[in-house]
């Protein structure tokens, strides 16, 4: 029999991936639960046979198997990304409509008139335009025009921005918009604060967008 164990261990390490597989399906078993015995039995082996090769070869198969299905599973995860952040042509919206709670629960019988609404619009097409309105917080107007467009990657596009305020227009300086996902994306100054329906300053905000 050992003989015999040497004539199939070539075969094993050649084409081990369909046997062992095999072996796993016809006795219900994996990587962790096989047992010697059905190894003696699915590949023909005698009890006094050394069954190092045959461990050696499924140890292999599945450490193999082991690292395709990462890379598979970290290859379809990266494409699923890429697919939710890629920049498409169309025009994305963001609409939020938010209430004053502090002023609202002063004077309750006018707590619809202390709103915010905020809106922004970003279009992909041969040309990028846009821009964001809403108050500030002090209920000033304020209202950013998308300037300069350009795609810097596949979910991110720059440009200048003109900001408006209380009558008073001026170059707010670089600005991005990144796609995060398939219903989030960033606002982003390079530096300069803005008070959009806030009290603090911000150079970051993160919207939910509809898509067009």
């Amino acid at each position: 029999m050992k003989m015999l164990l040497l004539i199939l261990c070539p075969l094993m390490c050649c084409a081990q991936n369909p046997s062992i597989q095999n072996f796993f399906e016809e006795y219900n078993c994996n990587c962790e639960s096989y047992d010697n015995e059905s190894l003696y039995e699915f590949f023909g082996f005698d009890v006094e046979d050394d069954v190092t090769p045959a461990i050696k070869a499924i140890d292999s198969f599945c450490k193999n198997d082991h690292k395709k299905t990462t890379t598979q599973g970290y290859q379809t995860k990266r494409s699923e990304n890429q697919l939710k952040t890629k920049l498409k042509r169309g025009q994305y919206k963001v609409y939020i409509e938010e209430i004053d709670k502090g002023l609202a629960a002063k004077c309750p019988d006018q707590a619809n008139t202390f709103s915010h609404v905020t809106k922004l619009e970003l279009n992909i097409s041969d040309q990028i335009s846009g821009f964001v309105s809403g108050n500030s917080f002090a209920y000033h107007s304020v209202y950013g025009e998308f300037i300069d467009g350009r795609i810097k990657n596949e979910s991110t596009v720059e440009f200048s921005m003109f900001w408006t305020e209380e009558g008073s227009t001026y170059n707010a300086g670089a600005c991005s918009i990144e796609i995060l996902d398939d219903s989030t994306l960033k606002l982003k100054s390079d530096g300069r604060y803005f008070y959009i329906a806030s009290g603090t300053g911000k150079n970051e905000f993160l919207y939910k967008y509809s898509f067009d």
